[in-house]
């Protein structure tokens, strides 16, 4: 089953490529004489989608690995990515998020699901707002009445008292409009025809409140934030929802982050989720001198319980430099523990990877007929290649930066091919 769950990924990661190929650039005539159709290295050195790298094969294996530990074997698992800043990490979870989300587009159910979180804030209940934000309000609130409705069909029938109002409520007419021959009707049309026969809306909202509290969060305050997405007017549930992903006061939700993580795995999962993936970003902003190592310790032991809590339907891969990982050993040698089940390390840029990158960029961006014989760093040479290493101090973030822009400036150019140093000299470089 693993080398089966590491083949798929592949493929995810392949379609991903050739989905950048084919929709993020056009063809231009200008970059033609370099048998290219674009200028394929990123701006600023970072791409917002995947886009190939080098070594590929290694990283997709530990990958291949982690997702069998976790999606296969169902249960937690941590992975960190250590490296200097701009060697690549953004771009590693990056592609492992498209490459899961892609890959749960051809599972039917027990799908996992990837969510990219930029930073890890100034508290784990960050995380989670970021978490809820990202999943978004339309399909919280989609999936929070797929969890209710069959509840209520059952109980509406057999329990009417605790759902009429002053008039008789038209019972036959219930259970029809929240099913009707399998196929799921939305709460609104549920609802209008609720207050129609007869429901008394508040006593509703009170027992949908019950049963979130009772099935789902274990915490009426939480019930009550999550139900009022769906019974809520339209202001009200917005302010409702800034809540929920931390855009006004979030006292409320001091200390509750493991239960609103626990709610919303829950969803996922009736919703046909099996695994959700956490991808924390620049952790080594928890090892900021200005931040006190008391307040980190909080952090840290708060991230610690989000962690620990139902682990088999979650798995985090956080991303931090090596001075972050050497002082998250030392002051919690715990949590350090349970990220670094698998790891691995980018290292600084050397001549050969250098070229590798260029060759692998090159390719994605090449024209379909190529001249013969031309070399796989075409347009660029070795000289080029070295040089540019070089100026950027062996950082891949500034080294693909530098990459396009002596392309950018050969074109401007109009140099012929293939492109030694005097590029950059004619800009005055």
């Amino acid at each position: 089953m693993g080398q089966k769950i590491e083949n798929e990924l592949r493929l995810a990661l392949s379609k991903v490529v050739r989905e950048v190929q084919e929709h993020q650039f056009s063809s231009h005539p200008d970059y033609a004489r370099y048998a290219l159709m674009h200028n394929p290295f990123p701006p600023a050195g970072v791409a917002d989608v995947p886009e190939p790298l080098v070594q590929l094969p290694e990283a997709i294996s530990r990958f291949g690995q982690f997702f069998q530990l976790t999606y296969g074997g169902e249960r937690y698992g941590g992975l960190t990515i250590v490296g200097d800043y701009g060697m690549g990490k953004t771009h590693w979870l990056r592609y492992f998020e498209h490459a899961v989300n892609e890959l749960a587009e051809s599972y039917a159910s027990e799908r996992p699901l990837a969510i990219y979180v930029e930073n890890p804030g100034k508290s784990p209940r960050d995380i989670v707002h970021r978490i809820i934000e990202t999943i978004g309000q339309e399909r919280i609130s989609r999936y929070l009445w797929g969890f209710v409705k069959d509840t209520l069909a059952e109980r509406i029938p057999k329990e009417p008292q605790a759902f009429v109002g002053d008039k008789k409520m038209v019972l036959p007419l219930l259970p029809d409009t929240i099913s009707r021959e399998g196929v799921s009707i939305n709460f609104k049309g549920f609802l209008d025809t609720f207050i129609k026969s007869g429901g008394d809306l508040q006593k509703l909202a009170d027992e949908t409140r019950g049963i979130v509290d009772r099935e789902l969060c274990g915490h009426p305050g939480v019930a009550s934030k999550f139900v009022s997405l769906l019974f809520e007017p339209f202001a009200a549930a917005t302010k409702t929802w800034n809540s929920l992903v931390g855009l006004t006061s979030t006292r409320e939700f001091e200390r509750k982050e493991a239960i609103l993580l626990r709610s919303v795995i829950h969803l996922l999962r009736n919703e046909g989720y099996r695994h959700l993936y956490i991808l924390l970003d620049e952790f080594e902003d928890i090892a900021n001198k200005a931040i006190s190592v008391a307040r980190r310790q909080e952090y840290f032991s708060a991230l610690r319980i989000l962690l620990d809590r139902d682990l088999r339907h979650r798995s985090i891969i956080i991303a931090m430099t090596d001075q972050a990982l050497t002082m998250l050993k030392q002051e919690a040698p715990a949590l350090h523990d349970r990220i670094w089940q698998f790891h691995f390390t980018l290292k600084p840029l050397d001549g050969r990877t250098a070229q590798e990158f260029v060759s692998e960029y090159t390719r994605v961006a090449r024209v379909e007929n190529p001249p013969a014989g031309i070399s796989s760093i075409f347009p660029f040479s070795e000289q080029l290649v070295e040089k540019l290493r070089m100026q950027a101090g062996s950082n891949i973030r500034q080294f693909l930066t530098e990459c396009r822009r002596a392309l950018e400036l050969a074109k401007e150019q109009k140099s012929d091919p293939p492109l030694g140093e005097e590029v950059l000299d004619i800009a005055g470089d």
